[in-house]
């Protein structure tokens, strides 16, 4: 059950340089000094952290897991890195601990035969709750700062949501209907990656959680946004019959 949001900045890199015809190029030009900016800064990536979220989620699933694994959970302390590195082999799991980095959106010459005077990336960040538009601004900042003729501005962006409660009646009654219709299930706490409408509801509540009654596979997840987006019937009817638990037992 998904007690936080992340977040999300949208950054424009900006690289200058000088126009004219490409028969006679500079020895950089806009589009190459941006494509350098881009590997600079997808190969700085920000801290990562087994803490809030991730701390709630590893404690929770610690019962379950192998003997050697609940030892590294249980001692952090020691073995902090080692997990770390561990949850980051998963895309998923390294999306859950830290501030991702998605270069998606380019832009320069009109002309294949001319130079632009400006190439331009569009970076879009999902942000971590210990993250916020300002301070990975300064971040990158930071990271280019000995690359000329590069500009990092922040186009849009929204702080991750108010981490929510996992005592509470909210918490509670999605995680006893969804025992009631799944069976005996581990129920523990996590963070979406992704953007949800459920932070409008940070306005009007104190709690708002993300959750998916759905068995949802590796290969689903490659659909989301994608081409052939799509859930299975059986997905669809487990939905069904939990969210009727759910309303007739509140």
């Amino acid at each position: 059950i998904n007690i936080a949001e992340k977040g999300w900045v949208s950054l424009d890199v900006i690289a200058s340089g000088v126009g004219g015809h490409s028969s006679i190029p500079p020895p950089k030009t806009a589009v190459g000094k941006l494509a350098e900016a881009i590997v600079r800064i997808q190969e700085s990536p920000l801290p990562g952290g087994l803490s809030d979220v991730t701390a709630q989620m590893l404690d929770g699933l610690a019962p379950s897991l192998p003997f050697y694994q609940r030892v590294i959970v249980a001692n952090r302390w020691l073995f902090g890195g080692l997990l770390e590195q561990m949850l980051g082999a998963s895309a998923m799991a390294n999306a859950s601990m830290r501030t991702t980095i998605a270069p998606t959106m380019l832009k320069a010459s009109l002309k294949e035969n001319v130079l632009p005077i400006e190439a331009v990336a569009r970076v879009n960040l999902r942000l971590h709750p210990r993250d916020t538009p300002e301070s990975v601004l300064k971040h990158f900042e930071v990271v280019l700062e000995d690359h000329r003729d590069i500009e990092l501005k922040i186009v849009r962006g929204s702080n991750a949501s108010p981490i929510a409660s996992t005592t509470g009646e909210g918490y509670q009654a999605i995680a006893i209907n969804l025992q009631r219709v799944f069976g005996e299930t581990l129920v523990v706490p996590g963070i979406t990656v992704g953007g949800t409408d459920s932070k409008h509801y940070g306005e009007v509540s104190d709690n708002a959680y993300r959750f998916i009654p759905m068995l949802v596979s590796p290969d689903d997840l490659t659909g989301f946004h994608g081409t052939n987006e799509r859930i299975s019937v059986d997905n669809l009817a487990g939905a069904v019959q939990f969210y009727l638990s759910l309303i007739q037992n509140l």
